[in-house]
């Protein structure tokens, strides 16, 4: 009887055991049921990996799949944004709800309207060659109504253009046509036959133009690249600028 009894329990034990395998084997093949949170069109989220020797996608039938892998997108075509990467140098101007305009290659002639939305707080490492560049992801929300968004496409390519400020009656010249030597900057300008050197005050700039906010009129012609025509007169310039600080 003692035998029989300690037999029945060990039996109870091993029923609870298995019962809650089974209910741990019913919560896995639940949790392996995808739910839509929303309608659309499903896109599987294949990744190429390089540590194959093929182009076979990771997302296959029969493919062993990975705990909080990726496996299925459903893109909203009304709510796009757009993720941007932004060189060290120019994070300093942008802040969250500056406007932006977008274009896109598979729109052509079409100006989109947008906002910064984020702005991450630690740089990543750039792309191969260039690992040493150092950009900031930024997330661009589109603001435009559900109709005009609905035409863009998730992955397109696009173009754009964050402003920074905008003013206006603004004296620019071209950024290459200014070379800064120490703490001054200069430009040289054509008069008449001649060329003259002249210290410039600048104020903000982009990628192609710098504000002049003193040195240069309106009208005046600024020679392009200095540096490959007076190069001697700069370096000269350039150490008596040096000798004068030491």
């Amino acid at each position: 009887l003692s035998k029989a009894e300690a037999e029945f329990e060990s039996s109870k034990l091993t029923l609870q055991v298995e019962k809650e395998k089974y209910q741990e084997w019913l919560s896995q093949i639940a949790n392996c049921t995808l739910r839509a949170p929303q309608a659309g069109e499903v896109v599987y989220a294949n990744q190429r990996s390089s540590r194959r020797g093929n182009d076979e996608p990771d997302i296959i039938e029969g493919a062993t799949v990975r705990e909080r892998q990726a496996i299925i997108n459903i893109p909203d075509n009304t709510l796009m944004k757009i993720d941007a990467r932004i060189h060290e140098s120019m994070i300093s101007k942008l802040k969250t709800a500056q406007p932006v305009l977008i274009r896109c290659d598979a729109q052509p002639g079409e100006v989109f309207q947008g906002t910064v939305a984020e702005i991450s707080s630690v740089p990543m490492s750039g792309s191969f060659p260039n690992y040493d560049i150092k950009e900031y992801q930024v997330a661009i929300n589109l603001t435009e109504t559900p109709e005009r968004v609905s035409a863009l496409r998730p992955g397109l390519s696009a173009d754009f253009e964050i402003v920074v400020e905008d003013r206006s009656n603004v004296l620019q010249a071209p950024m290459q046509s200014i070379v800064q030597i120490g703490r001054q900057y200069y430009a040289w300008v054509v008069q008449g036959t001649s060329l003259s050197r002249r210290q410039v005050s600048i104020g903000m700039s982009n990628d192609t133009d710098i504000e002049i906010l003193d040195g240069i009129q309106v009208g005046e012609k600024v020679v392009m690249n200095p540096r490959s025509q007076f190069g001697d007169e700069i370096k000269d310039l350039e150490e008596t600028i040096s000798i004068a600080r030491a």
